[in-house]
């Protein structure tokens, strides 16, 4: 795999120069990078190109500045910079100081900035103001930069940033994938066609992908968040030397750091069920306290701060943001018809005549009476949800040739949903854990160095208690159960799907996954050309943790079957 992305400003005609470019082919591919490109062309007013000027790249948030000088074609490169508002200014002897200001650069952008120098003497200022060019004339990869104030204009129902995803072009949203283990994916596509286990997403480098490995969704299947990200750029095609891993897309995202100014914002959104509409089965009764609809309410808040801890020498940002969701459901499941719960000759059995012994009425007593026609049963029910999402960000500047940051991030989510009957619920626990820690070293302003260590946890404990406690009858003399398991009935007119009566039979899991990347990337000047060598390490750890079918199951080809035969 190929992981040196080279570009030149003319052809390569050195035979020493394709060796070399031979020779880097064969080496693994690097990590893409949550960070941008300037370069440019300097010029005088004549055309000619002006080798030797200086040029300063200087941040306009934290002062950090960068420093480069022109070539023999007067080309000048600046890579591997944080993303964010810069200035250019370019110096020569012969000519006047000219600043460019207003620039904004975004991640994975190589963004031209050319420069016309007008004859005069250093002390003669001549300041421009405008923006990077945002076409990209410089390689075929084909993506879509969200920015932080799109994250902020566009309506996000649910908070969820993955949403703004399905905005890009090739990007195809599945919403019929089925739940694993109770894990619910979230934000679910496909890129151009390709598999939804074909998208990688990282923030700052370290992979998001949950154990389940189609999402970065915590358990509930949201990515809150949205306060702790400053952009991300989703590739969906013609991936360049510094992408791996998948064929799908590559979604590439930049947590927010402080400044030397301090700025934050602190939110809270409320919704609920005042204008929802019925549906045909939410019907007020006892049961749900004659409630119109089911309940619903979810609250988000949170906040956000960002800021120096010493001007222009370290900065911090931090983020949180809490859900408490409940939400009504109205659960419809096909029950034992009512008159099967006489306990004389059982006029529900076929053949018609057969008796019910004392062990299946007892379990017959477990099943709730129909409340509806068709022996069908509904019963209402409230889902809550609680998640926690916290982000802290440090970034220090040792010296104009050194600085470094590091990132951790957190979600922990819990949410407890009904089966098909009243006694049996399932619940599932996440916790996700994300760190990075990168350093940015140069040598030279030819030559730039960025290693990256990040860890990644996703853990997801799913659950299937029952709420009949100590209280759970004996099936069989002598003999406590822990739960019915999967009971089915097939037949007449009685039957179950999905989870059955009982807690689930697969349950208690525990699967969770650790990744450990290392990354590291060398950036090379050299006259007309740029290279870049990297390799990326990443150490996957995946446990399961599934007891299966600890409880038991009972199953019978028929209600007759069931009721004469235990």
């Amino acid at each position: 795999m190929n992981v040196c992305k080279l570009a030149t400003r003319a052809l390569i005609g050195s035979t020493l120069l394709i060796g070399a470019f031979l020779f880097l082919l064969t080496m693994p591919a690097s990590a893409q990078l949550p960070t941008g490109t300037f370069w440019g062309v300097v010029k005088d007013t004549s055309g000619a190109v002006v080798p030797g000027a200086n040029v300063t790249i200087q941040s306009v948030e934290t002062n950090e500045a960068r420093n480069a000088v022109t070539d023999s074609s007067g080309a000048y490169r600046v890579p591997a910079l944080p993303v964010g508002h810069y200035q250019i200014k370019v110096e020569h002897g012969e000519f006047k100081t000219e600043t460019q200001t207003g620039l904004n650069l975004e991640v994975g952008q190589e963004a031209v900035v050319d420069f016309t120098l007008q004859v005069g003497t250093t002390e003669q200022q001549v300041q421009v103001t405008g923006e990077a060019q945002q076409v990209n004339t410089t390689n075929s990869t084909l993506g879509t930069v969200v920015g932080e104030q799109t994250i902020a204009d566009l309506p996000l129902n649910g908070r969820n940033y993955t949403d703004l995803t399905l905005l890009q072009p090739g990007i195809t949203q599945l919403k019929s994938l089925t739940n694993t283990g109770g894990q619910q994916p979230g934000t679910v596509f496909s890129s151009n066609g390709a598999p939804i286990q074909s998208n990688s997403i990282s923030l700052d480098g370290a992979s998001m992908v949950s154990t389940y490995a189609v999402s970065a969704a915590s358990g509930t299947g949201n990515t809150l968040g949205v306060d702790g990200i400053r952009e991300y750029k989703v590739v969906t095609n013609n991936f360049g030397a510094e992408y791996g891993m998948t064929m799908g897309s590559q979604t590439v995202l930049v947590s927010k750091s402080g400044s030397n100014s301090f700025h934050g914002d602190a939110f809270e959104f409320l919704r609920n069920d005042v204008l929802d509409a019925a549906n045909y089965f939410d019907k007020p009764t006892l049961a749900n306290n004659f409630e119109r609809t089911p309940p619903f309410k979810r609250n988000q808040f949170g906040g956000a701060l960002g800021g120096p801890v010493q001007m222009e020498k370290t900065f911090f940002f931090a983020a949180y943001e809490g859900l408490r969701e409940s939400i009504g459901q109205t659960l419809v499941t096909t029950t034992v018809p009512a008159n099967c719960f006489v306990a004389t000759a059982n006029p529900c059995t076929s053949p018609v005549g057969a008796t019910a012994n004392a062990a299946a009425l007892q379990i017959l007593k477990l099943f709730p009476t129909p409340n509806l026609p068709n022996n069908q049963y509904t019963y209402p029910f409230n889902e809550p949800i609680n998640e926690n999402w916290g982000q802290g960000r440090i970034d220090h500047t040792f010296s104009a040739s050194d600085t470094v940051f590091a990132r951790y991030s957190f979600d922990d989510s819990y949410f407890v949903y009904g089966l098909e009957y009243q006694p049996f619920v399932q619940s599932q626990g996440s916790r996700g854990q994300f760190a990075t820690f990168s350093e940015n070293h140069v040598f030279s302003p030819a030559l730039l160095n960025t290693a990256r260590f990040s860890f990644s946890r996703t853990a997801i404990v799913v659950d299937s208690p029952s709420n009949f406690g100590p209280n759970y009858p004996s099936l069989i003399p002598g003999q406590q159960y822990p739960g019915l398991g999967t009971f089915q009935i097939s037949g007449v007119t009685v039957s179950t799907t999905g989870g059955g009566f009982g807690p689930s039979t697969s349950q208690p899991s525990a699967p969770n996954q650790n990744i450990f990347t290392y990354g590291d990337d060398l950036f090379w000047e050299k006259e007309k050309h740029s290279f870049k060598f990297g390799t990326l390490i990443n150490h996957y750890q995946n446990d399961q943790y599934v007891y299966n079918a600890v409880r038991g199951s009972f199953t019978a080809s028929s209600l007759a079957q069931f009721l004469g035969a235990i």
